[in-house]
């Protein structure tokens, strides 16, 4: 698999929201989209293995993070 490289993460995790979730990230506000960027983006590069991790692991891990957002809304 293609590594990313560090410096573009947070373009990469926008492409993945907007490609994967474009209908629901589409409808939140800015401030919103920018939020779930943020959290999304911090989820993804604190992983102690970020450097072993494939595209496929990236783009799960977004997906995941998305769903466990969703979620919680749905407790609250």
């Amino acid at each position: 698999m293609k590594r990313i490289e560090k410096g573009t993460w947070h373009s990469r995790v926008e492409e993945i929201l907007c490609r994967d979730f474009g209908n629901l990230y589409s409808k939140l506000t800015s401030i919103t989209q920018h939020l779930l960027l943020d959290s999304t983006h911090a989820y993804v590069v604190n992983r102690r293995d970020l450097d072993s991790l494939s595209e496929v692991d990236i783009i799960m891990l977004v997906e995941e993070h998305v769903a466990s957002c969703i979620a919680r809304s749905f407790r609250y």
